[in-house]
């Protein structure tokens, strides 16, 4: 998809999906905030090239449908703006990717030792952070604080950690990102609707979290909070286009064109 093409394509991906215009609609604007206002009246003009929609949304169709955004030379001027904010460790892979043998169930306080460091040092890696000061700074109690860790046999490929009283998020890490996401599969399947605190360190992660129609319940220690079941996140059609092809940039792009306008999350949040 491309913006020459975007109404031909765009026509084509939504029959291939077998959505009637009315049907595109509603799927779109009840999981991302970027489609709210569009009607079955836009999408008609969108497929006969009456109308274009704008960059991020034409980014957001192609996240929805799961297909590459072949962007132009002037797009790619708005990309480089918003790759900056990309540049994170936990959106890169780069390792074997290993299946998953079995889940092991520990707490923070009677976990192996060695393996626990070896998540502190992952987190700190990742978020830049010592999970062991988190867990004392938020008051929890070490043998609250559940630990999941994912094997391959002896190995240790990924891991959870989050307090069982408050279901309050503290630390994912994973060798991959496929295994991050066979591990948010795992916890969609076994936590069902359970709700949890989604801390955020990264703010183009809040913004998306807010996007998908996840309202802020407070902040803790300077981090944004929200508050859902893992399952409602991971089902989410945009979210799943990040889980199957770590494809982020409809998501940086949007924050980034929603700072530079003051209406990113910092500013919502700002005016409560």
């Amino acid at each position: 998809m491309n913006k020459d093409n975007f109404s031909h394509r765009l026509k084509e991906l939504r029959e291939q999906k077998q959505l009637s215009q009315e049907e595109l609609v509603e799927v779109l604007s009840q999981s991302h905030r970027a489609f709210l206002g569009v009607n079955q009246v836009t999408v008609s003009q969108w497929e006969r090239g009456k109308t274009i929609p704008s960059f991020v949304r034409r980014l957001g169709l192609a996240s929805f449908f799961k297909v590459d955004y072949d962007f132009s030379i002037e797009e790619m001027g708005r990309v480089k703006s918003a790759s900056k904010l990309m540049d994170q460790v936990f959106n890169q892979d780069a390792v074997y990717d290993y299946q998953i043998s079995h889940v092991e169930h520990a707490t923070y306080a009677d976990a192996d030792p060695q393996r626990l460091a070896l998540m502190c040092a992952l987190h700190k890696k990742l978020y830049g952070q010592d999970i062991g000061q988190i867990i004392e700074r938020m008051s929890f109690r070490p043998a609250s604080v559940v630990v999941l860790s994912f094997m391959r046999e002896s190995v240790i490929l990924g891991h959870v950690i989050y307090d069982g009283v408050t279901h309050t998020l503290l630390s994912v890490g994973a060798v991959s990102i496929v295994i991050r996401r066979r591990i948010f599969d795992y916890l969609a399947k076994h936590t069902n609707d359970m709700e949890f605190n989604f801390p955020t360190i990264d703010p183009a992660m809040a913004q998306f979290l807010y996007d998908l129609y996840l309202e802020p319940v407070g902040t803790q220690h300077g981090l944004t909070c929200f508050r859902s079941s893992i399952k409602k996140v991971v089902e989410n059609p945009f979210s799943q286009t990040i889980q199957t092809r770590n494809d982020v940039y409809f998501k940086y792009i949007r924050y980034h064109d929603l700072k530079m306008k003051k209406k990113s999350i910092e500013f919502i949040l700002g005016e409560t």
